[in-house]
């Protein structure tokens, strides 16, 4: 049974039905509805090789479409304002397209079978567009253009691919994948727009690109081998990610006034991103082994917050700009943690490490600067240096293996070392003016060293016992020397 129909409506008012039976085969159904409203067309087919075309022009229009079998093709377009378009899948190699042109438009998409792909595209404002698959190999494509739009995307099966875009102000855009090999890209261009993409699967990757202000993106990926990339340029922007399992994220932002918050659970976990512009914060979050985080910051009274648990982690962070502040806090194995600040004004960091093997670099140019460390462990290194004024390191070891390197030089300068039990080795250097290092060792096989060179120097080294040895070198004028072995 095969069923053509050309129609074409002029009447403000028109309701078209058509349907065919189970049995039936390769139907073919073409509507045209033109210069009218509140227009109904509902297509009913059941069985393989169907083709249903509809077009509608006008206002408050309805279009009804539903497909069961093999091979189906359906094609909508409307124009006009506040349009309902649904169209229903079911079956192997499907394909929907659908277009509406104004506002207050809604599409419904479902598809379930394999080869099935979806396209959905609205330009106007305040319009509705949600697409839902369930099968292999589907695709999706989403665009919408104007103000105040939502779409809503979610993906069930294998090698799945979702797209979609969004230009204009206050749109939403949700996609999720559940499978295996899923694909998500995801763009908004404008501002206070929002987007959200879920994964749960194995092997998926998904990019968030937003331009604009008062945005934010939100990224959740459940699996392994999983990766994200979210890009934001303007101001006052957000991005959010989280992580379980085993990948890579890259949250990238440029503007003034951002805020990423970054939390990953499992182990090779990697964050790898970057922030320009002034007055931006990151928060960074690992729990697990074999775990990386490299960021950069660039700008002014910018800030870093990581925190790192597991074993074999390592941490690198520069920052370059003025007014700076980076804390870190690491726990476990094997650790390892790189910071480098580079500017003027105050810049202050702050780590905290706990566990064994634990490595520490710090280096600091210009003024205002300030480093305070605590680390508890076994085989613990520090190497701090700083080049500016104001400088002050605060450093506490305590464990085996302990090692100590810093040198400052500039102007009012103050260091404070604490090092205790085997096998400390401690050095400091400053120089300047208003210099004063306190160096205290309780343990054995210490070995400290003190040279200052400027004004109003104070110098004090107290070793406690078991083959201590001092050298406090003190240069120029106001030196006080303290010594207790």
């Amino acid at each position: 049974m095969q069923v053509k129909t050309l129609i074409q409506t002029l009447s403000a008012t028109a309701a078209i039905v058509i349907a065919s039976n189970a049995y039936a085969a390769n139907n073919n159904v073409y509507v045209t509805q033109t210069l009218g409203a509140d227009n109904w067309v509902e297509t009913d087919q059941s069985g393989s090789t169907n083709t249903v075309w509809a077009s509608q022009a006008g206002d408050h229009l309805y279009v009804y479409n539903k497909q069961s079998g093999s091979l189906n093709t359906i094609a909508n377009n409307q124009e006009g304002s506040h349009h309902n378009g649904v169209v229903v899948q079911s079956g192997i190699h499907n394909h929907a397209n659908y277009e509406q042109y104004g506002s207050g438009q809604n599409i419904n998409i479902a598809q379930t079978g394999n080869d099935n792909i979806a396209h959905g595209e609205q330009r106007g404002s305040n319009n509705y567009l949600s697409e839902s698959q369930t099968g292999d190999m589907n695709h999706t494509s989403n665009t919408q253009d104007g103000q105040g739009n939502g779409t809503v995307v979610v993906q069930e099966g294998n090698e799945n691919d979702g797209q979609s875009r969004q230009v204009g102000d206050m749109n939403s855009f949700n996609g999720k994948q559940i499978g295996d090999n899923n694909d998500f890209y995801a763009e908004q261009n404008g501002t206070r727009n929002n987007g959200i993409i879920v994964q749960d699967g194995n092997q998926n990757f998904a990019r968030l690109w937003q331009t604009g202000k008062d945005n934010n993106a939100s990224i959740e990926q459940h699996g392994k081998g999983n990766e994200f990339r979210a890009n934001q340029n303007g101001n006052n922007n957000i991005i959010s990610g989280y992580g379980n399992g085993a990948g890579n994220s890259g949250p990238n932002q440029i503007g003034n006034y951002n805020v990423a918050d970054i939390a990953q659970v499992g182990d090779y976990l990697h964050v790898n991103g970057y922030q320009h512009g002034t007055k931006n914060s990151v928060n960074i979050y690992q729990s697990g082994n074999h775990d990386i985080v490299h960021y950069q910051q660039d700008g002014s009274y910018n800030k870093l917050n990581a925190a790192q648990k597991g074993s074999d982690i390592s941490l690198t962070v520069l920052q370059d700009g003025n007014n700076l502040t980076a804390n870190t806090y690491q726990e476990g194995t094997s650790l390892k943690a790189d910071i480098n600040q580079r500017g003027s004004g105050n810049v202050v960091t702050e780590a905290n490490q706990t566990g064994s093997g634990n490595q520490f670099y710090i280096e600091q140019n210009d003024e205002g600067n300030e480093v305070s460390l605590n680390q508890s462990g076994q085989d613990n290194n520090l190497n701090v240096f700083q080049d500016g004024l104001n400088l002050s390191a605060n450093v506490t070891q305590t464990g085996n293996g302990n090692s100590l390197d810093t040198i400052q030089s500039g102007s009012n300068n103050t260091l404070t070392a604490y090092q205790e039990n085997s096998g400390n080795i401690g050095r400091i250097e400053q120089g300047g003016t208003d210099n004063e290092a306190v160096l205290r060792q309780y343990g054995a096989n210490n070995f400290g060293e003190i040279i200052q060179a400027g004004s109003n120097n104070y110098a004090e080294l107290n070793q406690y016992s078991d083959g201590n040895s001092y050298t406090i070198e003190q240069l120029s004028s106001n030196n006080t020397t303290v010594i207790n072995q």
